[in-house]
């Protein structure tokens, strides 16, 4: 017996009991520690004078490698399920920077960006993190 046949069932069986199915929504998490670096951060763009002239455009995309659904059951009355998710689930990551002095080569990474990674891999090895030098 294929699986299709058995989810019909199943919803009925669901439907009757009172509950309803729903996919969870996404909430971007930003924790307050990361909320303090970027105000810090900022802070320092703005004393510094920094007009950021050496960088026309950065971007991060990412590629997701398979289809993870999820599905919530919950009573009918209930509120959906909110999962504090990272804005891109476990994928692929991309990131390249179009500046004065050129582009950058692309850097393709596994996981979350954090600080490491963004500054050991991609500042530092693109040149970025130096003015002087050409990415």
């Amino acid at each position: 017996m294929r699986l299709e046949n058995k989810i019909g069932p199943l919803r009925q069986k669901l439907k009757t009991t009172g509950f309803t199915h729903s996919k969870p929504l996404d909430g971007q998490r930003v924790s307050d520690a990361n909320k303090v670096k970027s105000v810090v951060f900022c802070e320092y763009l703005i004393a510094s004078k920094d007009t950021l002239d050496d960088v026309i455009f950065s971007n991060e995309c990412n590629n997701q490698l398979n289809q993870n659904k999820s599905c919530n059951y919950q009573p009918k009355e209930s509120h959906v399920t909110v999962m504090a998710n990272p804005k891109h689930p476990l994928k692929i990551y991309m990131w390249a920077a179009i500046g004065n002095r050129g582009a950058s080569t692309i850097r393709l990474f596994e996981g979350f960006m954090d600080s490491e990674i963004y500054t050991n891999v991609i500042l530092r090895d693109t040149g970025a993190i130096h003015r002087g030098n050409v990415w």
